[in-house]
């Protein structure tokens, strides 16, 4: 690409080429500092499951999973069976 240039425009395209890489860099470093912390990801009890029944949707190995465990209230979605 450079090599049909003369010496002195290959060293400044290779010039003008670093100094676009300098500045997207000084660019993505002044974005990411302004970022404030990513808010924390609560974790007071445990969140939905989604069982999805496999290849053939045969729904009866489903059965014992979609059983509530102690304590936990069943919200399956009962549209799917009508």
């Amino acid at each position: 690409m450079f090599d049909a240039l003369s010496p002195q425009r290959r060293r400044l395209a290779l010039g003008l080429v670093a100094a676009a890489v300098v500045a997207a860099l000084a660019i993505v470093v002044a974005v990411l500092a302004q970022r404030g912390p990513e808010p924390a990801v609560a974790t007071q009890g445990e969140g939905p499951v989604l069982l999805v029944p496999g290849y053939g949707g045969d729904e009866s190995g489903l059965q014992n999973l979609a059983r509530p465990a102690a304590g936990r209230p069943d919200r399956r979605d009962r549209q799917a069976d009508r």
